[in-house]
């Protein structure tokens, strides 16, 4: 198959449901590597993800949200649910980061 045709098929959601992913990823201080693995998928398959280049799963998308500790509405709201404002989804972001840095100063502390 040409790379141009596939590249047609990739929907825009897909596309934003996998950079959403990579952001909560990144939030949780993660690796594809890791994550995969908490879902058993390869790392490979772990960036095809992230680009939207495959769609997931249900179960796959439920594997992800317990490896990640958020709900399917974090990943997916922005399609579902049309009263998810991005202001809400910025403030959302911002709590992640502040609970990553909390985080980060827990396991200092700890040294």
């Amino acid at each position: 198959m040409r790379r141009g045709v596939r590249q047609a098929r990739i929907s825009d959601i897909d596309k934003a449901i996998g950079e959403r992913l990579r952001q909560l990823r990144q939030m949780r201080g993660m690796t594809q590597t890791t994550l995969g693995e908490a879902v058993n998928v390869t790392f490979q398959q772990m960036q095809k993800y992230e680009r939207g280049l495959n769609r997931i799963a249900a179960s796959t998308l439920v594997g992800f949200c317990n490896a990640l500790k958020v709900t399917p509405m974090e990943i997916l709201g922005g399609f579902v649910a049309e009263e998810m404002q991005s202001e809400d989804l910025q403030l959302l972001e911002k709590l992640h980061d502040a609970e990553n840095r909390l985080q980060q100063i827990h396991e200092l502390s700890k040294s």
